[in-house]
């Protein structure tokens, strides 16, 4: 797990500016509390990524929602072409996921780059960026029959099959073992479990698109209880959401 230490004579007087917690879009017919996706994990993860990834987040896949079947996911992730991130949760409740920097694609070789990482949310926030030990970022296998099928962060360089965090094509069973592709421990209780939901964010419009776009439709605020209350522990005032999102625009 990776800690931010400060760092020796930085200096104090440069302004900090918080994170935004993006504009969750494209529900459907699941609510707020019923997604993986939570207000406080917004925030987190948010903190993580470059500010150009910190506006609207499309829910573009959630296997409870739209149906366990890894055909209609890689659709829904075909048609994204932008960074992304797949969230499990397995049997036991426990919540973890990846940063997909690339748009996810059929390949029979790994792909993706540094700036991918793997984190585990529940039972505790963790967070592991890549090492630089391996270049095995993202797999997405499909249909092949010597090859994993499946989606997938960090490989073992000698170990076929061996994944850091992968769901394979039924979406009813993942893997989460030591890699060090990210120098992770396994973030499932059971280096082998049974996965209850998988769901899929895409973090910014296409470019042909802009935020109502095809993929990114439905939108709902984050503007709820849980979303102000986490504010409020920041010590930000603001009347709504959109006006934090404004502030950061104008900071840049």
């Amino acid at each position: 797990a990776e800690a931010s230490p400060s760092r020796a004579g930085a200096s104090t007087s440069a302004e900090w500016h918080p994170p935004t917690i993006p504009e969750l879009q494209g529900l459907g017919r699941a609510r707020e509390e019923d997604l993986l996706l939570q207000p406080i994990w917004c925030w987190l993860l948010s903190s993580s990524l470059p500010k150009e990834l910190q506006d609207g987040w499309g829910c573009i896949f959630n296997s409870n929602r739209d149906g366990h079947s890894y055909n209609t996911m890689m659709g829904r992730l075909a048609t994204c072409q932008a960074p992304s991130l797949v969230m499990v949760c397995d049997a036991d409740g426990n919540t973890f996921g990846g940063f997909a920097p690339h748009p996810w694609a059929k390949c029979g070789t790994f792909f993706g780059d540094h700036s991918t990482f793997i984190f585990g949310l529940l039972p505790e926030a963790k967070k592991w960026s890549a090492t630089g030990y391996n270049e095995n970022f993202q797999w997405c296998g499909a249909g092949f029959s010597q090859l994993p099928s499946g989606i997938g962060f960090g490989g073992a360089q000698s170990q076929d099959g061996h994944f850091a965090l992968y769901v394979d094509s039924t979406l009813d069973a993942g893997m989460s073992r030591p890699i060090a592709t990210f120098g992770n421990d396994p973030l499932s209780a059971q280096q082998i479990f049974k996965v209850s939901c998988v769901e899929c964010w895409q973090l910014r419009p296409n470019e042909d698109e802009d935020v109502g776009g095809s993929n990114m439709q439905g939108v709902l605020g984050v503007e709820t209880q849980s979303t102000r209350y986490i504010l409020d522990l920041a010590g930000i005032r603001v009347d709504h959401s959109q006006g934090l999102r404004e502030d950061a625009h104008r900071g840049q």
